[in-house]
């Protein structure tokens, strides 16, 4: 009789374990050869200014995995020393060319939205700076209350023409 390697041990829990063990392992390879390789920090891929240069918005992306794609938008009010980061997004488009910000043009709201061109507009995020108030299209709760491309078009903007919903229903998805 010949002598047999055993690589697994014959308990199917420790095998269960054995294999857990080994992919927790190699997810956190290739988390970290993420981050080694981008740098892992957060990028700012859009700054917009109020129309009267008293607030700044950023839209920043920040690290979610290896894979995932999130951003946060970040307001800096003049003569406060601090930004305030006024909502994080879900999982969402990585494309960050698509993604704008509009301003009212008294400077008191704001809205951010992914441009499709000729598809039209999806909207994300509306703020109101006066109250303040956020509303979001893209929350994965309730956390904020949806808003509607209605909702938009009483607003006087700055630079934001023609505002066309990309699903075709009157309203951002």
């Amino acid at each position: 009789m010949k002598p047999t390697i055993t690589v697994w041990p014959k308990n199917r829990y420790l095998n269960l374990v054995a294999t857990l063990a080994t992919g927790v392992v190699i997810g956190w390879m290739a988390s970290s050869a993420y981050v080694f390789f981008t740098g892992g920090g957060e990028r700012t891929f859009l700054v917009s200014g109020s129309p009267h240069d008293a607030s700044e918005v950023r839209l920043v992306d920040v690290p979610a995995g290896l894979v995932d794609f999130q951003f946060e938008v970040r307001l800096q009010r003049d003569g406060e020393a601090d930004e305030v980061t006024l909502f994080r997004s879900p999982d969402t488009d990585p494309d960050s060319t698509l993604y704008r910000v509009a301003w009212a043009k008294d400077g008191s709201r704001f809205v951010v939205f992914r441009s499709f061109g000729v598809r039209g507009d999806d909207l994300l995020v509306l703020y109101d700076l006066r109250e303040p108030k956020l509303w979001s299209n893209v929350s994965r709760d309730d956390s904020h209350p949806r808003f509607t491309i209605a909702d938009v078009r009483v607003v006087e903007w700055a630079q934001f023409p023609g505002i066309q919903p990309a699903d075709g229903s009157g309203r951002g998805r």
